[in-house]
Formats: C-alpha cells, structure tokens, sequence
C-alpha cells in the first residue's frame, strides 16, 4: 500500500536517513509524481505535480539522502 505525502513531507524523510531509493511515476495528465520507498520497505508518493517540480524534488531528495543522512545519529 503506497502512502501519499506532501514533497516537503518526502524531502524531511530524506534529511532523516529515511529514503532508500527515490524516482518518478508519470500521471495520466502529463505530470509526474515522486516515487520514494523508505529503508522500512513502505513505498510513499506525492501528489501528481508539473514535470519541472517533480524532476527538482527527486534531486532534493537525493541531495539530502546523500549530503545529510549519513550524519543522523541513531540508538
């Protein structure tokens, strides 16, 4: 079951340490959604958005995951 979050939602999860892998899901429309699965095997996606705002918010994500996850402290 896929839950749906806001971008800003998806972008905190992946300055947390939260987001294994992250990409992109066309929408019947034109638009696309980000496809993001957590490192506990749920799957959450964003509402459908414009291509633009889509395509920048999976590079957010990946900065953060990359950037800034490594720097969470957990236990």
């Amino acid at each position: 079951m896929r839950e749906e979050v806001t971008s800003i939602r998806l972008e905190g999860l992946a300055a947390w340490g939260k987001v294994r892998e992250v990409g992109l899901e066309e929408c019947s429309d034109g638009r696309a959604r980000v496809v993001a699965r957590l490192v506990d095997g749920r799957e959450v996606v964003t509402p459908c958005m414009e291509l633009g705002a889509a395509g920048r918010t999976v590079l957010i994500v990946k900065q953060y995951a990359k950037r800034w996850a490594h720097l969470i402290v957990t236990g």
